[in-house]
């Protein structure tokens, strides 16, 4: 959890939007393996494969998408910018760009 929150703090990716707490938050939804109680043989293999405070591929992608619309979508938005693609390109632009 530490890692991805110094990887937005280094991109200068925090903001009012996407605060410490929010990156906090979207870091431990991106990692929850069991949604809604479910468990089962497959869950538990993959679960040894995957540390608790660690994402593999797909949970960062999932975060960095989380962390877009956090970012780029809000109240505030212009209607035509209101897309999760739009927010999600944004947010790969800034870590370009960074």
């Amino acid at each position: 959890m530490l890692d991805f929150g110094r990887f937005l703090h280094n991109i200068k990716a925090t903001d009012e939007h996407l605060t410490t707490g929010a990156v906090d938050n979207i870091f431990i939804s991106s990692n929850n393996l069991y949604p809604q109680g479910q468990n089962s043989l497959h869950d538990n293999i993959s679960h040894d494969l995957n540390p608790d405070r660690a994402l593999v591929r797909y949970q960062f992608l999932e975060a960095v998408v989380r962390c877009a619309r956090a970012k780029f979508w809000h109240p505030g938005t212009p209607p035509e910018e209101r897309s999760l693609a739009s927010a999600t390109r944004k947010m790969v632009q800034h870590i370009e760009a960074h």
